[in-house]
């Protein structure tokens, strides 16, 4: 999973086409054993995350996955409905 820094306000990344979508996390689920936690968002959507590299880039952006609870991101998914990518678009713990 990589931070798509070519993404604008449009809904779509210059660089890849992906569709992309705003919101605020509202929750995250997982298991240190699991391989996908999930993430939930105001808007009702709920995406999967992946629990190693993915989880990593979270705490990257916001200190801690509790901190990116409440933050708002520009993330698109794959066609299984995994985080491809994301713009932090609330910054810090």
């Amino acid at each position: 999973m990589s931070r798509k820094t070519s993404c604008n306000e449009h809904k779509q990344c210059n660089k890849c086409g992906a569709e992309l979508k705003t919101a605020r996390i509202t929750n995250i689920f997982g298991h240190p054993c699991s391989g996908l936690w999930q993430v939930h968002f105001d808007n009702g959507e709920v995406v999967h995350l992946e629990s190693g590299y993915g989880a990593r880039a979270l705490v990257d952006a916001f200190g801690t996955l509790e901190n990116a609870i409440g933050k708002r991101i520009q993330y698109s998914t794959d066609f299984l409905g995994v985080i491809e990518g994301f713009v932090p678009l609330d910054i810090g713990g």
